[in-house]
């Protein structure tokens, strides 16, 4: 038995149980009700195929109503025009856009207008560090380099061997932290 849901024919303001005049808030509240009730997800797991199909067809009329009459210009297309102008306003929307079904730009074409700019800017960025990086290592081996900091203490490997010794004998000198024992 077929469902009066499913017929094209039916009014959406029908299938929802609104006015024609309810507003957007009212129209929400009665497509979860609806929802609530016939989701395919909800029935009984005695639920019969008959009893499935039903669920189905009701849930999928009113979340075709809801979408129509959720929408101003889509109700706006359904109020002038009738189910199948607000039906083709539904298909032209962004969830079946080219870029979905296939007929738009290969992605390499659509990624290409962000990600060149990013990598060539990236390109140049990595050829300035590798440039940097061959420079100071033929300045270090030409002696261009050598002595640059020799007038900081900071620097000089006595000074930094010394911090290492500090750093060891504090280490080692320091007890290890124990937590205190519950008293009981």
């Amino acid at each position: 038995m077929a469902s009066h849901f499913t017929n094209p024919s039916i009014c959406h303001y029908k299938i929802l149980g609104v006015e024609q005049d309810a507003d957007i808030k009212t129209i929400k509240n009665a497509y979860r009700q609806l929802a609530k009730e016939y989701h395919p997800d909800r029935l009984n797991a005695s639920a019969t195929v008959a009893d499935a199909s039903h669920a189905r067809g009701v849930f999928t009329a009113a979340t075709e109503a809801h979408a129509i009459l959720g929408n101003t210009q889509h109700r706006a297309a359904y109020d002038k025009y009738g189910p199948h102008a607000a039906a083709s306003s539904l298909n032209n929307s962004w969830r079946n856009d080219a870029h979905y079904s296939g007929r738009g730009k290969p992605f390499w074409k659509v990624a290409s207008r962000a990600w060149l700019p990013m990598l060539g800017l990236q390109g140049i960025i990595t050829a300035g560090v590798l440039f940097v990086m061959s420079d100071t290592k033929s300045q270090r081996s030409s002696g261009q380099l050598a002595g640059l900091h020799a007038d900081r203490a900071c620097h000089s490997s006595e000074e930094i061997a010394r911090r290492i010794v500090k750093r060891r004998t504090n280490i080692n000198s320091t007890p290890p932290s124990t937590p205190p024992l519950p008293s009981g």
